[in-house]
């Protein structure tokens, strides 16, 4: 007979806490079933460092995955291009309805044509681009989910048992979907494919803003500080609600799978309300960390937005100054000494010069739509004839109304565009805008673009920031080694068994009771082939002895040994292969009673094996003659379907 020793009072060694078994333990190759990843030992607690880097959120991806990525970036990136680009293809249009040298339909129609042509090869350019990126990135980012998905999963159940005495496993589904749900967007278009295409937008938009207009530009980048204020205030919004709102949902998502999966409870003992307000706990705390995430992300947003249209005007007014400037900088008094010599100036009067044009409008600059009166007699001012008259004066943008009409060539005198150059040249002026209004509207529709876009860029990167903070837990799971590792290889693994059993001294608290030992020198021996009852009073260590044995926890002090060998010099799975273990609450899988009875073999069992291990545990009649489907009888979760005995 086995000899049980009672508890006595032997010094314990301190027993880590729950919070101790979340840290990184070791670093090693985890296996993910696809592939292998290579764990990077990472400092990741989650008060001093809410997020974890672009290259842990990218540890699943391959050398291909990584170039498919870079592929539907750039791409994405070109894509962005072609809108500001489209600005800049409606300046051409623009100067092209305003051009007077466009007196007649077809001219103008062969420009619009012109113009039409290059939108749409743009556009097409455009519908390409965005076609292979999102084709990229999506691959890249459907691998790396499954990898996530498998390495999560695999790294939870590889978990010693006290790791789960420690987080609640009725949570653990609710974070796995949250998280993971995250980390998919955060690898996605929605992170990856959008910031590449703002990014391009942006950074095209205000290039070009420079390259039309240097100093609209310039003004237009004065408002960037006020975007990346708003920018930061949203992700720092962001990172602080993602936390609150999925440590919030993972407690009301426990409490609902807690009582979905035993429903029956919950209605026999009436509790429903006190499970609903549970869960509504859960959801307030969520509920109070998005009002507030709301409240910052709206303010600013608003700064954000509120720049573009402050930018529109203010970049306009500048835009109008200058180009009056240059009208005027380049206006010239136009008058004839010699007609029969229109192109200088400063020829001498004869053939009844000089001749003086005149015009009744203030704004002289521009001629292009006054009513001009008779030429002045010769030796007469403008003034003399009526005081509301004026010289006429020619800028570089009136003055080709003065050759490209043919009647408004006449008039002037027979002018031809070289004989205006020189003109305008003798007489101190110009014949040729240095600035023309297409260039202040592309100026400043793409740098107002390339704002908005910026306004946008916070979202991207807040998709991206939400997967790095939710990749946080998953990453700790990930990277950290158990004390008792089931896929760890290594381990004797002896030729036979023959079943005796030693317990030496062991005293044992467990993680989630550090402090309470339920176990202070523990000794017990049962020799190969005995039959042994444990009995005690509740506490006494009956259950807990035989997890040791299973090597579900290891004790503080003490040993455990199988045929002499120390549990823990034994491989893991090796040793749990030679034991049945039939708990007092028996679990059943969902999916049908062949599955479930399969289980217990290493590999894949067959349907013989199946069969006779059932008629060893007399349940072989009862399977095949009262279930529906014998072997093949779904169980539901939890064996829901089958009688309760």
């Amino acid at each position: 007979a086995p000899h049980l020793v009672g508890c006595t009072e032997v010094a314990a060694p301190t027993v880590p806490p729950c919070s101790a078994m979340a840290t990184v333990t070791s670093t090693a190759d985890v296996e993910v079933g696809i592939g292998e990843m290579q764990a990077k030992q990472t400092k990741l607690d989650k008060d001093n460092l809410p997020i974890v880097s672009i290259g842990t959120l990218l540890q699943f991806a391959t050398p291909r995955d990584k170039t498919l990525m870079i592929i539907g970036f750039c791409f994405e990136m070109g894509a962005g291009v072609g809108f500001p680009l489209m600005f800049y293809f409606f300046g051409d249009a623009v100067d092209a309805l305003g051009d007077p040298a466009n007196t007649t339909g077809e001219k103008l129609l062969d420009v619009m044509l012109e113009v039409m042509g290059k939108v749409g090869i743009l556009a097409g350019a455009v519908l390409v681009a965005k076609i292979i990126s999102t084709i990229c990135i999506g691959v890249a980012k459907e691998h790396q989910s499954a990898r996530y998905k498998v390495g999560y999963l695999k790294s939870i159940v590889r978990q010693d048992i006290g790791w789960f005495d420690c987080n609640n496993p009725q949570e653990l589904s609710t974070a796995y979907g949250e998280a993971l749900l995250l980390v998919e967007k955060g690898l996605g278009g929605e992170s990856w494919g959008q910031l590449g295409l703002n990014l391009g937008q942006t950074i095209t938009g205000f290039a070009i803003s420079l390259l039309s207009e240097w100093r609209v530009g310039l003004l237009s980048f004065g408002f960037v500080p006020i975007v990346l204020f708003g920018v930061y205030m949203n992700s720092q919004a962001q990172r602080v609600a993602t936390k609150k709102i999925g440590e919030a949902y993972a407690k009301a998502g426990g409490v609902a799978a807690e009582a979905l999966g035993a429903v029956r409870t919950v209605a026999s003992l009436a509790i429903e309300d006190e499970i609903a307000a549970k869960y509504d706990k859960g959801l307030i705390a969520a509920m109070q960390a998005t009002i507030d995430k709301s409240f910052k992300e709206g303010l600013s947003l608003g700064i954000v937005l509120s720049a573009t249209p402050l930018q529109l005007a203010v970049c306009f007014m500048l835009g109008l100054f200058l180009v009056r400037e240059d009208r005027l900088d380049s206006s010239f008094q136009y008058f004839l000494n010699d007609p029969t010599n229109p192109t200088d100036q400063n020829a001498p009067v004869a053939n009844g010069g000089p001749l003086y044009y005149c015009t009744n409008k203030c704004n002289s600059y521009d001629a292009r739509f006054i009513v001009l009166p008779p030429l002045a007699p010769s030796n007469t001012q403008c003034r003399d004839l009526d005081p509301s008259y004026f010289d006429l004066k020619f800028n570089c943008f009136s003055a080709q109304t003065a050759y490209t009409d043919p009647q408004n060539a006449a008039f002037f005198g027979g002018q031809s565009e070289e004989n205006m150059n020189q003109y305008a040249e003798s007489a101190g002026g110009s014949n040729d805008c240095e600035l023309q209004v297409s260039n202040i509207l592309i100026a400043v529709l793409c740098s107002n673009f390339a704002a908005t876009s910026m306004g946008i860029l916070p979202q991207n990167i807040t998709v991206l920031k939400k997967a790095q903070q939710a990749l946080v837990p998953v990453q700790k799971t990930l990277m950290r080694i158990p004390p008792i590792d089931s896929f760890n290889p290594g381990g004797e693994k002896p030729d036979g068994v023959k079943g005796h059993i030693e317990v030496k001294e062991v005293v044992f608290a467990y993680p989630s009771a550090p402090h309470f030992n339920i176990c202070n020198g523990y000794n017990l021996n049962i020799p190969a082939g005995a039959m042994c009852a444990l009995c005690g009073p509740s506490g006494s260590g009956k259950s807990t002895i035989v997890g040791l044995m299973e090597r579900f926890y290891d004790p503080q002090a003490g040993s455990l040994h199988l045929d002499g060998h120390n549990l823990k010099d034994l491989n893991v799975r090796w040793l749990r292969a030679q034991m049945s273990l039939v708990g007092q609450e028996p679990v059943l899988f969902s999916g049908t009673v062949y599955e479930n009875i399969a289980y217990g073999v290493l590999g894949n069992a067959t349907r013989e094996q199946v069969e006779e291990a059932a008629k060893t545990g007399d349940a072989h009649n009862f399977i095949t003659k009262v279930l529906a489907d014998g072997y093949d009888t779904d169980v539901g979760q939890g064996g829901g379907k089958l009688s309760g005995g």
